[in-house]
């Protein structure tokens, strides 16, 4: 895009042959007055002349152009969710309960309570919370591994309650838009497919869903 200020270069642009911006050793004898360039009334007067300058039609009618576009077309409703690995499956879960992201701990137990679901209790900040593995209330069948390199803890804020679910890895924060997530084939048959509510599709992979809300129903009926 042609551009106005190539239209015509200043008569005397004396701060590039002797001024601040000069490579050459002479000096302009006013800088000793004004120290700097911008200070003096023939460089502002060298702005006034260049803003005056009259654009040409060609640069006027490629901005009118541009201005013309439609905008790139958005989808509405555009979400967030976390991913994460359990197993060799792939989930993502609403940026909606997320509350933090943090190394795995060793849950305590809670006598006559502890479960294949309730691991227990574990210290996330100074603040006792409850446990819960996401791969019993799934229903994944695997040996859930915490204790290595990518082992994290995602703590989700259903409400009032705070839990911590351990997983295998986390890979980060998806956008998408709402519009966009498949719905599960009927003949979805894992364990888990009650609580995927739908699939975030990827040229790699497929991501489950998860429905937070039906996960919060199923802890709180359990703490009863």
């Amino acid at each position: 895009m042609s551009n106005p200020e190539q239209q015509s270069a200043p008569q005397n642009d004396c701060w590039n042959s002797v001024g601040v911006w000069s490579k050459q050793s002479e000096r302009c004898s006013r800088l000793l007055e004004v120290i700097h360039c911008q200070n003096c009334d023939i460089y502002k007067q060298a702005g006034r002349s260049r803003l005056s300058l009259q654009a040409d039609s060609d640069y006027l009618q490629q901005w009118s152009d541009n201005l013309a576009q439609k905008p790139a077309e958005q989808h509405q409703d555009e979400c967030s969710a976390i991913v994460f690995r359990l197993g060799d499956e792939m989930y993502a879960l609403s940026t909606e309960v997320l509350n933090d992201v943090t190394h795995p701990r060793q849950p305590h137990r809670i006598p006559h309570r502890s479960n294949n679901v309730l691991s227990g209790l574990v210290n996330i900040r100074g603040e006792l919370v409850l446990c819960i593995s996401l791969a019993g209330l799934l229903g994944l069948r695997y040996q859930q591994v915490t204790k290595t390199d990518t082992g994290r803890m995602i703590v989700a804020q259903f409400d009032e309650l705070t839990v911590a679910f351990p997983v295998d890895q986390v890979e980060g924060i998806t956008r998408y838009a709402y519009d966009t997530v498949q719905e599960p084939p009927a003949t979805l048959s894992r364990h888990d497919g009650n609580y995927i509510q739908g699939l975030l599709a990827s040229p790699d992979t497929q991501t489950g869903l998860l429905n937070h809300q039906l996960i919060q129903t199923t802890i709180n009926r359990l703490l009863r």
